[in-house]
């Protein structure tokens, strides 16, 4: 509080008084007499009222701390809008169990596995796993080699044919199984005269190899030998041309054509083989029928001499 000093006395007095207290309370006559000790006295008065200003002061600020800790920052709380009727949570009814049928006879009994049709889900059948193939390692063939490629037998003889340079499985086979034979290891067996090709699947190559096969066992005892070199092929629509590097003769018929190869230069029993049966066929005189477009060896096996006439057939 603001204190306002007298400019007579020279003392501060409170606002509240319109004149100097002190100057009329010591009065005109006796001011100089009694100078000192009221000034005294109203100097302690003086500084109680100072102090009270100082304590109230204090006593607000106190407040004030109290108050903004008490209430400072906070917001009064705002209560929760109440949620309109149209967004109330929906309750769900509970559905009642369906109690089982009730089977009056009295002989009946329950029967343990799937509920009949109509009457429940049935269960869905487990589900079949295809189980993936096996994957094969990979085998280097490109060495691969047959220990024979063109070899001939009598009939019946047998002739074991080996698979070299790799170590992958063989898989044998042979064109004209008339003609010859061959086991899951590779054994050779002749059956008939003829030539047919044998072949060798390795990894991812195929060897062949050709099989001679004698009309009579190279034992002997069954055909007269003749001489190869006076044997030839003909047909009965002209002569066959043949080629000096294989000794193979040529011959070309159509799908619709009527053609008959025979032996020259012997009388000898003649055994006709064809190597592709599925592209001609030859008959026991010679005659060839054709059956679809191809190429197929026919062979003529007299004595032990063999004579080969490629046919191709359009």
């Amino acid at each position: 509080m603001e204190l306002i000093k007298c400019p007579i006395c020279g003392e501060e007095y409170s606002p509240s008084y319109r004149s100097c207290p002190f100057c009329q309370e010591e009065g005109s006559s006796s001011r100089l007499v009694k100078k000192r000790a009221p000034k005294r006295r109203l100097t302690s008065r003086r500084k109680a009222q100072s102090a009270r200003g100082g304590m109230i002061a204090v006593l607000i600020v106190v407040l004030a701390l109290l108050g903004w800790y008490l209430f400072g920052g906070k917001q009064p709380a705002v209560p929760d809008e109440p949620t309109p009727p149209d967004e109330l949570p929906v309750e769900q009814t509970a559905e009642p169990p369906v109690e089982p049928p009730v089977n009056d006879d009295p002989f009946y009994e329950p029967v343990d596995g799937p509920t009949p049709s109509g009457e429940g889900d049935a269960p869905e059948p487990p589900v079949e796993q295809t189980p993936e193939p096996p994957v094969e390692p990979v085998v280097d063939v490109s060495n691969a080699a047959l220990s024979k490629t063109d070899f001939t037998l009598g009939v019946g003889e047998t002739y074991a044919v080996k698979l070299t340079g790799t170590t992958a499985a063989p898989t044998w086979s042979v064109d004209n199984a008339t003609i010859a034979t061959v086991s899951a290891d590779g054994v050779v067996t002749a059956v008939s005269g003829g030539n047919t090709t044998l072949r060798c699947k390795a990894g991812t190559r195929e060897l062949t190899c050709i099989v001679r096969v004698n009309g009579a066992a190279a034992s002997g005892g069954g055909a007269a030998s003749v001489d190869a070199s006076a044997l030839g092929l003909k047909s009965n629509v002209g002569a066959l041309p043949k080629d000096p590097g294989t000794g193979y003769y040529d011959c070309t018929i159509g799908m619709s054509d009527a053609v008959t190869i025979s032996v020259t230069g012997t009388d000898a029993a003649v055994t006709w083989t064809s190597s592709n049966t599925s592209v001609v066929t030859v008959s026991s005189g010679g005659r060839l029928t054709p059956v679809a477009s191809g190429t197929a060896r026919v062979t003529a096996a007299v004595g032990g001499a063999n004579l080969t006439c490629i046919v191709r057939v359009k």
